[in-house]
């Protein structure tokens, strides 16, 4: 999917239809809306896995009371007249019902590839089944978690501590003001430059602050937070 939001909304609306074909079909073959949800929801019968008449379910019926907006409204006239509605769809819409639509067919590429996870078990296989994926679940986790260190690494308590020292000099505060919560949040840092006078920002994150200025999007943080990034910037540990 990280490619997918590269795509122009022609490509990703071809490349929707192209996850589930079917839900494409019963869309135009429907003379309304009402009847597209009714349909699509007959295709979903009880033999089907329960996570996939959930996620259809969630789809055809939703929230559209709650939201006053209706996603399958919109897929249906992407059907009818794509380049009519298209204009209407945003890029994050059409990316959103990719990955959903992958999603219900067997297609998000997250799971494991075993067919057994896809078809209808009950009882003590289909436990089976859930706990060795959990194990998997696990086992990915645990590795993801030895690529970064934690705050417990001597060399990123040394850092800190140089940091904080850092901090508490360009404040003019002692160590025992910096225990004192109240004199945090009455030093709140809030602008680009006493960030960058602390800390090493990167291109894009001095970009982003300078953005959110623009568009007056508040930036606050105070300083024990700003006591524990990396003084140097982003290291290979934060990637």
């Amino acid at each position: 999917m990280k490619n997918s939001i590269f795509l122009s909304k022609e490509e990703l609306l071809e490349r929707l239809w192209q996850a589930d074909p079917h839900i494409k079909k019963v869309l135009r073959d429907s003379k309304h809306i009402e009847e597209a949800r009714h349909l699509r929801l007959r295709l979903f019968q009880p033999s089907e896995p329960l996570h996939v008449q959930h996620e259809a379910r969630h789809l055809l019926c939703g929230n559209e009371h709650l939201t006053q907006a209706s996603p399958l409204q919109l897929l249906y006239d992407l059907a009818h007249d794509p380049d009519g509605a298209l204009a209407r769809a945003s890029e994050a819409f059409l990316c959103e019902h990719l990955s959903f639509f992958r999603g219900i067919t067997g297609k998000a590429g997250k799971h494991s590839q075993s067919q057994d996870l896809f078809e209808m078990k009950d009882g003590r296989e289909a436990a089976l089944i859930r706990s060795s994926q959990l194990d998997e679940y696990a086992a990915m986790i645990r590795r993801y978690f030895r690529r970064y260190r934690t705050g417990f690494d001597r060399s990123v308590v040394k850092r800190r501590k140089g940091l904080k020292k850092d901090i508490l000099a360009h404040f003019q505060a002692t160590e025992a003001e910096s225990q004192d919560y109240l004199w945090h949040l009455k030093h709140i840092i809030k602008n680009l430059e006493t960030l960058s006078a602390l800390v090493t920002l990167d291109k894009d994150e001095i970009a982003g602050l300078k953005a959110a200025k623009e568009y007056g999007i508040p930036v606050e943080i105070t300083p024990y937070y700003l006591s524990l990034f990396n003084k140097d910037g982003k290291t290979d540990y934060d990637r």
